[in-house]
């Protein structure tokens, strides 16, 4: 198992990496029509609380390329929770964290209270030809 990263980048952004086993997190890229197999991600991590990056693979061999997708544009807070379609859940959330591809956070509600949410990323984040990408059902 992987420890916590916690680095300092010259911009001053914190990037967090939730730990994940040796093997890969499999996004469910899809059959792309090689022996049915699913291209994997690997190395997940939150950057800034709303930035997903991860070592994707392109094609089914041992490459992976970093990609980044900005949960910001496909994710919102719709009163306390995480809502698909919608934008910038970022700005009301605190205590953002990844666990695997679940994302976690304390979320406001319309009243100002914050509650606890969870949503599994893989539900719509799929690795499509080694990118990060939404894919709407």
């Amino acid at each position: 198992m992987r420890l916590f990263t916690l680095a300092l980048l010259c911009f001053g952004s914190v990037v967090l990496a939730a730990p994940t086993p040796d093997i890969s997190i499999d996004l469910g890229g899809g059959d792309d029509g090689v022996d049915g197999s699913i291209l994997k991600c690997k190395d997940l991590a939150l950057i800034d609380d709303h930035t997903l990056t991860a070592q994707c693979q392109a094609c089914f061999c041992d490459d992976y390329t970093e990609s980044t997708l900005d949960l910001n544009t496909v994710l919102g807070n719709i009163d306390g929770m995480f809502q698909w379609d919608s934008q910038n859940y970022a700005f009301t959330a605190s205590s953002v964290s990844l666990d695997g591809n679940v994302l976690k956070a304390e979320l406001k509600k319309i009243d100002r209270s914050f509650v606890p949410a969870s949503i599994d990323l893989a539900e719509r984040i799929k690795n499509v030809g080694g990118k990060l990408t939404y894919v709407k059902p």
